[in-house]
């Protein structure tokens, strides 16, 4: 089994949700979607061929909900359940078996509640080094 195929075939299962590394999964009109909100000033959307391409290319998690049985509308609130954390451990449990892995990279532009989240979560070392540069844009 090759390393691409060996991690972008895994799962994991909590409640109605679940992750994946398959990139056949993720909804590329939701994700061109997201790429073209406020939350995501800085970028827009690809082409959904370029999407592909990535997502082929790349080790990815999906969280995903299970389709519900219910009919009913209602406003989904995911925050404060564990998602993230869970989300977090998932990729750890991965990062973890590969032993040639050289570097990780958190960007972020909130140092002050996402890197205490994300130091307990991946077990980062306080000499490990964490590069910050705070303004609108990534690079």
């Amino acid at each position: 089994m090759s390393v691409k195929s060996k991690f972008q075939s895994r799962s994991w299962k909590k409640d109605r949700f679940f992750i994946s590394t398959d990139p056949n999964l993720f909804p590329l009109s939701q994700l061109a979607e997201a790429f073209n909100s406020d939350e995501l000033y800085w970028t827009e959307a690809l082409s959904p061929e370029a999407f592909r391409e990535i997502l082929d290319n790349s080790l990815s998690f999906g969280l995903y909900e299970e389709p519900q049985s219910s009919t009913t509308s209602e406003v989904k609130t995911y925050q404060g359940k564990g998602l993230g954390s869970w989300l977090v451990r998932c990729i750890r449990e991965v990062l973890d078996e590969m032993p040639h892995l050289r570097r990780t990279m958190l960007l972020t532009g909130d140092w002050e509640r996402s890197v205490p989240f994300y130091e307990k979560l991946l077990r980062i070392k306080e000499n490990m080094t964490v590069e910050l540069t705070k303004n609108s844009g990534l690079c």
